[in-house]
């Protein structure tokens, strides 16, 4: 059993691909109204990856990728105008983020007009069952050649598929939930007392924390190039 599970396949894998992305806030409403909706936007990624795949059937790969994320609605966000409640009030809304920058009505607007470059460090485990090799794992990843999102970092997981086409040739379907938030705004929902003489009077004032989180899904194919036992 020793002698089964150290006897490994090593090979280099090269790998293309594309899907679609997204970053679905985890809170979408303000004051009751939906003003958060999630877009999907294509991506494409190369890269390439060391596999080593023992007899016992377990699979182990860590690769290094790019990807190329195209402009993404997700991040645009807006809240209802303010407005005058009845004869002796008014609602305000505003967005901030954690510096305390105020946003107006609208936040997300340079996120969701941004094209993003990701470079990825994906790290799975696998077995491998006739031709198909169920997976998980942790990813990595950094943006670069973009300053648009609070955190350019990123950390998440994966799940994935990969179906034997040939010897060498394989079909790859990866799916990535981010961890990290890519970008931190809070909403604030403030409701005036018009009737004092001395000016207005807050009677209400709410505050949220919203939190948006890359999820990508990835088809492509992947090329041996060599294997040693």
């Amino acid at each position: 059993a020793v002698h089964n599970i150290a006897n490994a396949q090593l090979s280099i894998n090269l790998n293309a691909g594309s899907g679609l992305w997204t970053a679905p806030c985890d809170k979408p409403n303000v004051n009751g109204e939906k003003v958060i909706t999630p877009n999907f936007t294509p991506t494409l990624s190369v890269g390439a990856s060391l596999n080593n795949t023992f007899n016992l059937g377990i699979m182990l790969d860590a690769g290094l990728s790019f990807h190329f994320l195209s402009a993404n609605g997700s991040y645009k966000s807006a809240c209802s105008s303010d407005e005058y409640i009845g004869s002796n009030g008014y609602r305000k809304f505003e967005w901030t983020d954690d510096g305390g920058e105020s946003y107006g009505h609208n936040c997300g607007d340079a996120e969701g007009a941004a094209q993003h470059f990701l470079i990825a460090i994906p790290l799975r485990i696998g077995y491998n069952i006739g031709k198909f090799t169920p997976n998980v794992g942790i990813e990595f990843g950094y943006r670069i050649n973009t300053n648009d999102v609070s955190n350019n970092s990123m950390f998440g997981v994966t799940a994935g598929l990969q179906y034997s086409l040939t010897d060498r040739l394989n079909l790859t379907c990866n799916y990535f939930s981010g961890l990290t938030a890519d970008m931190t705004m809070n909403s604030t929902v403030t409701t005036y007392d018009t009737t004092n003489d001395e000016g207005w009077k807050i009677e209400y004032r709410s505050s949220e924390s919203h939190k948006w989180h890359t999820q990508r899904i990835d088809i492509g194919i992947s090329y041996r190039l060599g294997k040693s036992e």
